[in-house]
């Protein structure tokens, strides 16, 4: 199987998807040991929320860019300020 290099995952970067300095500082210091699985989503691409950089539509879900230590109630705020959609994975949104 071949082994692709992450740059091969990920599109142009998005200001708009991403968190500022201030809210990144917020969401790192809202992060749990035990938090719910979440995939950050904008029109059906994947969000880093950090970079804003988004991957292409057809990213099996596997591949996606998943966070797993934040709580529910976090990644809806971090949805709302990076204007995405938090899908929980494992879970019915």
């Amino acid at each position: 199987m071949e082994t692709l290099p992450l740059s091969a995952f990920l599109t142009q970067p998005s200001i708009e998807h991403c968190l500022t300095e201030e809210e990144l500082n917020f969401a790192r210091s809202e992060q749990v040991f035990e938090g719910c699985p979440v995939v950050f989503l904008v029109d059906g691409q994947a969000v880093d929320i950090v970079t804003g950089q988004l991957q292409p539509k057809n990213t099996p879900p596997a591949a996606r860019i998943c966070y797993h230590h934040f709580s529910m109630d976090t990644a809806v705020l971090i949805a709302k300020q990076t204007k995405t959609k938090a899908e929980f994975v494992g879970t019915r949104n």
